[in-house]
């Protein structure tokens, strides 16, 4: 199970990196968006829950705009988070 959440978050964190370069289907962002909301209130109580549920709303933002930096750095996180939960 830790190793299929760290592969959807390692997904997830391609998907928001690759949103400064294309343009991402609003299923995706939605599906990805949802599913680490969930995930973070599912484990909620320590502060990478909290940082998921932060990037779930996120990925919603991107609806308005895709800022850049922050996108950058918040998808670079979560491949990190998702390849060390893989290994």
């Amino acid at each position: 199970m830790l190793k299929l959440l760290g592969m959807l978050d390692l997904m997830a964190g391609i998907v928001l990196s690759l949103s400064l370069l294309f343009s991402i289907k609003p299923v995706i962002i939605i599906f990805f968006g949802t599913y680490l909301v969930l995930k973070g209130l599912i484990f909620w109580g320590d502060a990478l829950s909290i940082g998921d549920i932060v990037i779930g709303l996120y990925f919603f933002l991107l609806f308005l705009n895709n800022f850049h930096r922050i996108s950058m750095v918040l998808g670079l996180y979560l491949v990190l988070k998702g390849f060390t939960s893989i290994l």
